[in-house]
């Protein structure tokens, strides 16, 4: 993850995981939006996270999306 004054300016997942979306239209979906708990967990309302790894909510997302900040 990049983050250029505040938001997110590049994003990329890595890893094994399980889904039915490719994750590179999550990210692009991502770019520009503020690193701040409320405003992730506002854009992602409206996605279905699950799509894209199995298992994993907006909140979980956004957790993960904070832990290294």
């Amino acid at each position: 993850i990049v983050v250029k004054e505040g938001k997110i300016a590049e994003l990329s997942f890595y890893g094994d995981y399980f889904g039915n979306r490719d994750t590179k239209e999550l990210a692009r979906g991502l770019t520009g939006c503020p690193l701040e708990r409320q405003a992730l967990l506002r854009h992602l309302a409206e996605t279905e996270v699950e799509e894209y790894f199995h298992g994993l909510t907006a909140g979980g997302l956004t957790e993960l999306l904070l832990s290294p900040f």
